[in-house]
């Protein structure tokens, strides 16, 4: 991650060898089901942006089949599982839509360990039939558009699409244009999946989510990236369980090939 080297924990070596020794690992957990009950433990718990919702339920019954271990996933706007996090300190596992987010919950100690995960960029989405022609970020100013976003105050992709068009002048005249702001990413996707919205901002890795849309090449948000991160969160009571989770996440034949599966690209950092 870019700048953010410092929450890449010196322990990412240990996680990766969690990651390969992974069928070892769950084979001696099954020995050890049948041996004393785990029914009573448990689940470890997944604070995940909305925009993860596809991948990471795809990541969580691979490794249910693999290992037998259940993650229960609680899906919100970035910003709202981080303020849910500074309340109530539950949870396990913190992965937002950016990593900005794991640097702010770093700041205030309550990650213990960071790692990158993958990445992803911010485009704009119509459905596939197109049949307003939108192909310009001057047509979201169109008076027969209809703009629908993220709020930038509780979503990642808000934010980003907010501080890259502010920084070229445009935001202004996006955010008039505007006709709905949602808290979350996937409510702007079903937004215009419904026709309730001719155009909206979302992460290209949620095109396989929703195969009714398309993206567009807006040329003013090209390499607007949102890089990935998870992290343990201090407070967190199973920690040994969420290294091992974290480690299938991180393994190239577990949870980065499903990432790669669902459209999301490699991380740029990976315990560097």
């Amino acid at each position: 991650m870019t700048g953010r080297s410092k929450l890449i924990a010196a322990m990412t070596g240990s996680i990766l060898i969690w990651g390969c020794a992974l069928g070892l690992l769950c084979g001696a957990d099954r020995v050890q089901r049948n041996a004393s009950s785990v029914s009573d433990q448990r689940p470890l718990v997944v604070l995940c942006a909305s925009s993860n919702r596809g991948v990471i339920d795809a990541c969580c019954r691979e490794y249910h089949r693999r290992c037998g271990d259940e993650v229960v996933v609680q899906y919100g706007a970035s910003q709202t599982l981080l303020s849910s996090i500074e309340i109530t300190n539950a949870g396990d596992l913190f992965l937002p839509a950016d990593d900005s987010y794991l640097s702010h919950a770093a700041a205030q100690g309550r990650i213990s360990d960071s790692f990158a995960l993958a990445s992803m960029n911010v485009v704009a989405v119509v459905r596939r039939d197109n049949h307003k022609s939108i192909a310009t970020l001057d047509d979201l100013d169109r008076r027969d558009i209809r703009l629908s976003q993220a709020n930038p105050d509780t979503a990642a992709v808000g934010r980003l699409t907010r501080d890259r068009l502010a920084s070229i002048g445009y935001w202004e005249k996006i955010d008039r244009a505007t006709d709905t702001y949602h808290t979350s990413v996937t409510e702007v996707a079903n937004d215009v999946v419904l026709g309730s919205a001719d155009v909206g901002f979302i992460f290209d890795a949620m095109l396989k989510s929703y195969p009714d849309l398309h993206a567009i090449q807006i040329e003013q948000l090209v390499d607007t990236t949102a890089e990935l991160g998870i992290g343990i969160l201090s407070s967190s009571d199973q920690r040994e369980r969420a290294i091992k989770f974290v480690g299938f996440l991180l393994n190239d034949d577990g949870g980065q090939a499903i990432y790669r599966q669902f459209g999301f690209h490699p991380a740029e950092a990976n315990g560097t």
